[in-house]
């Protein structure tokens, strides 16, 4: 049997104590070896660490398991107090888990170059070799200004390209923000905003009116939602199926017939093509040829028998000599040979009628059981849902919430499907799609969110980063640690969700001079903190220490008596109160700052 302490992660740990311990952190661990042997490996391991409760905010844990990993706080359900001494206990067992485990800290990234050597090149969040492992569901939440819909960028092109976080986060944003754009350009990545007036109609599907140009009056189409039609282009991602409507014909194999003197299933694969006689022939059903869409698909077959299923390829129909054939539209045919019938698929009562094209009653569920066998289609493709948490999930997602599930997802092992309420067809979530949201808590507390998104989601908490402002020094002001002391301050008199995020100062950057500094906070920080503290300027007063300022022509906002006997006279009797007027003289004042 392995000694256990040979084992990477062991040592990792072993290394990560000593760090923490070194930087002042009380820390206590205890490994405990089971002797039994696991499929996995021939040991496993029990991890007891113990940490302040005083400093419980810097403590994350991400645990991976064998589908999904989980993102947890500190919270009664998950931990237990050790002893007196204001300890906490975070227990994770066994070593598959384990080998997804890390330590995430308010500070991180002032440590990570440091951790970075201590695992030396040891990655403990991702599997070793193969695919790396993303949530499939997962939504990434924190205050205003945290860079939330910015990681978006980094994290879909993470999961589109299997690299990790870490390798994406040191590659030149503007290069990673490319391959978003060329990923988005494929249809692999899909991006929308919810509102209060979002609904399943948007989302999903439902009906619209359309004006007929041809003077016949208001009629009524059932259209796909933006995630409806991103799953369905998911399925066949990497095939151009830019039309956006994607309808679906049966076009009848007349092979075989007595006026047809060629090989007609060979011309029509090996061409790639499908054939009719006269698209002005109505009676027949050929003019349908000319309304094909770039993208729809074809269903190629007879009677109960699907022969084939192909894209159209082309934009409108070209003429050809080749009696009794003499229009045709490009296909690029995704399977021949299938050899199924409609029965294959459950469809007991459809079959492809005489007429040469007719539109088919088939769903693009049913598209992908025909031919799943005949291609591997798993590229991942995300789908990113901005401000989740302003739309009503119930109202939006419908069924749906429920279809999401990893395990509920087409090809696995509880595989769910739903039939839609407006157009009658299944519904299903592909494997290959990746849901991604950002939530702005300070808008909207995740306390309150539906808890059916919570438990089909996992969560990672975006917090301010004031490393980012490292270096930046305006007139003897430290960006860094100003952005630091107000936000330290705002969990003192609000909470830590409505603190100031780090990119409200990302201008500072590139125009490192008073007049931007001057801008942002009249621009943004004033109005945050006004809409944070309503109508309570002397805790604003506060937050920007203007308490502390004996110079009113330094403090930002002013704290003004009311003067009640020059307004009301002698007689009036009001306890004392203050108005408060903003100074925008102070945001020139570099003194004014210093105080923060």
């Amino acid at each position: 049997m392995s000694n256990y302490k040979d084992n990477p992660v062991y040592k990792a740990y072993e290394e990560a104590i000593r760090f923490l311990e070194s930087k002042g952190y009380e820390v206590k661990c205890r490994y405990n070896r089971f002797e039994k042997p696991t499929k996995k490996s021939d040991y496993e391991m029990n991890y007891n660490i113990s940490v302040p409760w005083k400093d419980k905010a810097w403590l994350y844990l991400i645990l991976k398991g064998k589908s999904q990993y989980a993102s947890l706080e500190l919270e009664p359900q998950y931990v237990k107090n050790v002893d007196t001494s204001g300890f906490y206990r975070i227990q994770e067992r066994g070593d598959a888990a384990l080998t997804h485990l890390k330590l995430f800290f308010t500070d991180f990234k002032k440590v990570k170059n440091a951790f970075s050597e201590i695992f030396g090149g040891f990655d403990p969040i991702s599997p070793v070799g193969g695919e790396l492992m993303f949530d499939k569901n997962k939504i990434l939440y924190g205050p205003p200004g945290t860079g939330k819909t910015y990681n978006t960028v980094c994290y879909a092109v993470a999961i589109c390209d299997n690299k990790s976080l870490e390798e994406l986060n040191s590659t030149d944003y503007k290069v990673v923000k490319k391959r978003f754009d060329e990923l988005k350009n494929e249809g692999r990545i899909e991006f929308t905003t919810f509102h209060q007036s979002y609904g399943y109609e948007e989302f999903i599907e439902g009906i619209k009116p359309i004006v007929e140009n041809d003077g016949s009056g208001l009629q009524y189409e059932i259209k796909p939602g933006v995630f409806k039609q991103f799953c369905e282009h998911a399925r066949f991602v990497g095939e151009d199926m830019s039309s956006g409507v994607n309808r679906i014909w049966n076009v009848r194999n007349r092979t075989g017939d007595k006026d047809i003197p060629f090989d007609l299933e060979s011309y029509v694969y090996d061409n790639n093509v499908v054939l009719v006689e006269n698209i002005l022939d109505e009676k027949r059903q050929c003019n349908y040829l000319a309304k094909m869409d770039h993208g729809d698909i074809v269903v190629f077959g007879r009677d109960q028998h699907i022969d084939a299923v192909g894209i159209v390829d082309d934009y409108e129909p070209e003429t050809l000599d080749k009696p009794p054939f003499y229009y045709q539209r490009k296909i690029k045919w995704l399977a021949t040979g299938l050899n199924k019938s409609f029965d294959d698929i459950g469809k007991t009562k459809m079959s492809i009628s005489n007429f040469a094209i007719a539109k088919s009653r088939l769903s693009m569920l049913d598209i992908n059981n025909l031919i799943n066998n005949h291609r591997d289609n798993t590229s991942p493709c995300v789908f990113i849902i901005d401000e989740i948490n302003r739309g009503n999930i119930s109202k939006i997602f419908g069924e749906l919430i429920t279809l999401i599930e990893d395990t509920k997802r087409e090809g696995m092992d509880e595989e769910a499907s739903a039939t839609l309420p407006y157009s009658g067809e299944p519904f299903s979530v592909p494997k290959n799609v990746y849901l991604l949201g950002t939530m702005n808590t300070a808008d909207r507390s995740i306390a309150t969110i539906d808890t059916a998104l919570r438990r089909r989601f996992a969560f990672e908490e975006m917090l301010p980063d004031s490393t980012i402002l490292e270096g930046i020094d305006i007139g003897g002001i430290n960006i860094e640690n100003m952005l630091d002391s107000m936000n330290q301050k705002i969990s003192v008199l609000f909470d830590r969700e409505h603190t100031i995020g780090h990119a409200y100062f990302i201008p500072l950057r590139k125009n490192s001079d008073m007049k931007t500094l001057a801008r942002v906070f009249k621009n943004n920080i004033i109005p945050l903190l006004q809409e944070y503290f309503y109508e309570d300027y002397e805790k604003i007063r506060l937050v920007l220490g203007d308490n502390k300022k004996q110079d009113e022509s330094m403090q930002f906002i002013k704290a003004i008596n009311n003067d009640y006997m020059s307004l009301f006279g002698e007689d009036v009797d009001l306890d004392v109160s203050y108005r408060y007027e903003i100074n925008e003289a102070a945001f020139n004042n570099p003194e004014a700052y210093k105080y923060i």
